[in-house]
């Protein structure tokens, strides 16, 4: 099966098989050997005849090939197999009573970003058509650096969150925006959220805010102009359980 991604984390993968390798190789090398079939001929003298085969040299060629990003996680979904990477496809498949730290899960699911980081990309946008117009954003620069660079993304199965992620910039294969959608999404579990708990998603210059906090946060926004084109929800700022907090080694379709 032919996979786009639209975002993978290699280094993570190269983790994973190192554990299962014993390490990774950043070349392969694959060598042709092609022999010619050779010349058989020979000379009368007399009644006996001189042989002689001349054999053609052999050509030897060496295909040096990097592995690349994609090449090494078709190689790490090789080696998983169940029960050691579960795929699920429906609500129903998730079994929150078993599902422990650690577990690779393979979720066909929707994507969707945080409103917070929606909200960040929007600021960081809007600078240099204002500096264009001759007119500043005061304090946008900080807004942005305390909303974070890490993308913010949580994965919904039948219209049900299922699990919470941030991804890495620096692993995006396309636009972040590209992101949202209908999608396969490769994640190891970090942390399993009983049915209720709820849990802060956003700290502030790496404060956690406390849910009361974030609820007032949450608020500000109520009357956000549509314009923005997105509103804000609770589970931009608040992971609720059962749910997984989850790290995405990899997006695809």
């Amino acid at each position: 099966m032919l996979r786009e991604y639209a975002y993978l984390d290699r280094e993570r993968v190269e983790d994973f098989l190192s554990q299962l390798e014993g390490g990774v190789s950043d070349t392969t090398k694959q060598s042709k050997t092609s022999a010619g079939s050779g010349i058989n001929g020979g000379v009368n003298v007399g009644i006996a005849r001189l042989g002689a085969n001349l054999k053609a040299p052999s050509i030897s060629q060496e295909d040096l090939r990097r592995t690349t990003d994609v090449a090494l996680i078709e190689r790490l979904f090789d080696h998983l197999e169940e029960p050691e990477l579960s795929r699920i496809s429906d609500g129903e498949d998730m079994n929150w009573a078993t599902l422990r730290q650690g577990a690779l899960l393979e979720l066909e699911c929707t994507a969707v970003i945080s409103g917070m980081t929606k909200l960040s990309e929007i600021i960081g946008d809007m600078q240099p058509v204002s500096q264009l117009m001759g007119q500043s954003l005061d304090g946008a620069e900080g807004i942005t650096a305390l909303l974070g660079d890490g993308i913010g993304v949580r994965y919904s199965i039948d219209n049900v969150t299922v699990a919470y992620s941030t991804l890495r910039r620096e692993s995006l294969r396309t636009n972040w925006r590209d992101l949202e959608g209908d999608c396969s999404a490769f994640v190891r579990v970090r942390k399993v959220l009983k049915t209720g708990k709820r849990v802060g998603l956003k700290s502030i210059a790496g404060m956690k805010l406390e849910i009361s906090k974030l609820e007032e946060l949450l608020h500000k926004f109520d009357n956000a102009p549509a314009e923005l084109g997105f509103q804000m929800v609770r589970e931009d700022l608040i992971a609720i359980g059962p749910a997984a907090m989850a790290t995405t080694v990899a997006i695809y379709r």
